[in-house]
């Protein structure tokens, strides 16, 4: 697990992407919209977990603890918010 230059803990995760969409994310940037690969993918999966915050929320909301897969209570409560 690395970590940023402001200290947060990242986990390196693996995707495939087709052709079109890494010469997109290059081309970001080129432009310098985003300084890396990395910052604009995690961008991305920021704006999907907004995107889906309420739905997750509401999903675990019937549970008094943090559902499998959520190893933090403050983490579960941070969803959706920034």
């Amino acid at each position: 697990m690395g970590k940023t230059r402001t200290g947060k803990r990242m986990n390196l995760i693996t995707v495939h992407l087709p052709e079109q969409q890494v010469y997109a994310l290059d081309e970001l940037v080129k432009a310098r919209i985003f300084p890396s690969r990395s910052e604009a993918i995690r961008a991305a999966i920021r704006d999907l977990v907004d995107r889906y915050a309420p739905y997750l929320i509401n999903k675990y909301s019937k549970f008094s603890f943090p559902p499998l897969g959520f190893n933090n209570d403050r983490k579960f409560l941070m969803l959706g918010q920034r």
